[in-house]
């Protein structure tokens, strides 16, 4: 049995470890911002956080607060510290232990069946392959040219656990055989990747998002919230994720930016990059000059429609493409170390008018039971 003694030792380990990379990470940034001459320091005595009002404020989480606010330029009150979100806010709206089977890309054709994903060709389960049907295939390298022979690309990515765009690659191909860079794709390389996974068709995606990077597919984020109040669906943040000319992936720590779609469906006048540096352009498009982001009700509909079906989960972020038809289609579901810097540089407040309803739910909690963040089994 594990006592509470080693569940506080435990934690406070975590602690410790998630506050020294966060020095770090911050470090970096105020770095950046510092050489553009961007940083500045948040106005605290006019315009106190509402977190420091609460048990998990840690004096080394105001830094934060200087960099949001370099970055978002408005002294939002509402502005959650990384530090804090994962160590004591997240852990609490999101059981781990019971939802990460919903981040398992494997599942959504059975469980999301009424949502749209792009095309599976082939799955990992388990160590054992699988069709898109989830019938066993016996795989060898004439089964699998077969199977994906009519693609002329596919994804590969790890079923669970592929955030920042961690093992996914795209062969393309040529001369009948498929190449990510010099591997190619084989029997041999599927039995010795790292994980489970699925390999999909390589979406042919709508002109507007298109023409931001035709080289990548530029993901809608959604964050959505169920209330701990009165168990209703909200989204809280819809941004458009913009990959580099010369990558595939549209993450922001590959070189990509984000930018904020507006409640009524208009992008911000500028992205940002992981940095927290400004683009009014970039790839060449001024974001100025675009027009209305089409089909933003049907992927808020799609993305209340998942969350409704996630009950462990509270905060989910959802990733989304527009196929060439107008369709959206479900990419990703996340329900834990969602970022939050993406956010809160784009629009400020992170849980918006639900701030104190998610403070006081977390603080009521770890005031009751304790200061144990870890999740046991």
């Amino acid at each position: 049995m594990i006592t509470k003694t080693l569940k506080n030792l435990v934690t406070n380990a975590i602690i410790y470890r998630e506050r020294k990379h966060y020095k770090k990470v911050l470090n970096n940034k105020k770095s950046d911002l510092l050489r553009i001459k961007q940083f500045k320091k948040y106005p605290m005595e006019q315009n106190k956080p509402i977190v420091c009002d609460y048990p998990f404020y840690n004096t080394q989480d105001k830094e934060w607060f200087d960099f949001y606010y370099s970055v978002y330029n408005t002294p939002s009150t509402d502005f959650i510290p990384p530090t804090v979100y994962n160590l004591y806010l997240e852990p609490r709206l999101n059981e781990y232990l019971l939802s990460k089977a919903i981040e398992e890309k494997n599942s959504y054709d059975l469980y999301m069946y009424n949502v749209k994903t792009p095309k599976t060709l082939l799955r990992r389960i388990n160590n054992f392959y699988y069709d898109s049907h989830y019938e066993h295939v016996k795989c060898n390298d004439t089964k699998l040219i077969d199977i994906l022979n009519s693609y002329p690309a596919i994804l590969i990515k790890p079923s669970i656990r592929s955030g920042s765009g961690k093992s996914i690659m795209k062969f393309e191909r040529i001369d009948g055989n498929y190449f990510y860079k010099k591997q190619i794709l084989n029997v041999a390389f599927l039995n010795d990747y790292d994980s489970d996974f699925i390999i999909q068709e390589v979406v042919k995606q709508h002109q507007f998002f298109r023409q931001f990077n035709p080289g990548s597919n530029n993901t809608i984020r959604v964050l959505t919230y169920r209330s701990v109040r009165d168990d209703a669906i909200h989204v809280l943040h819809t941004l458009l994720r913009i990959g580099r000319k010369d990558c595939f992936m549209d993450h922001d720590n590959l070189g990509g930016v984000v930018i904020a779609i507006t409640k009524d469906g208009y992008l911000k006048d500028c992205a940002i990059d992981a940095k927290g540096i400004k683009h009014e352009s970039f790839n060449n498009i001024n974001f100025k000059e675009i027009s209305r982001v089409p089909f933003i009700e049907d992927i808020h509909q799609a993305a209340e429609q998942i969350a409704g079906k996630i009950y462990y989960g509270r905060l989910l972020a959802m990733d989304f493409t527009i196929n060439e038809n107008g369709e959206p289609l479900l990419i990703d579901i996340n329900c834990e170390s969602n970022g939050v810097n993406q956010y809160q540089m784009n629009n400020g407040t992170l849980f918006r008018e639900f701030t104190v309803e998610v403070l006081d739910y977390c603080s009521d909690y770890y005031r009751i039971n304790g200061f144990t963040i870890i999740q046991f089994y």
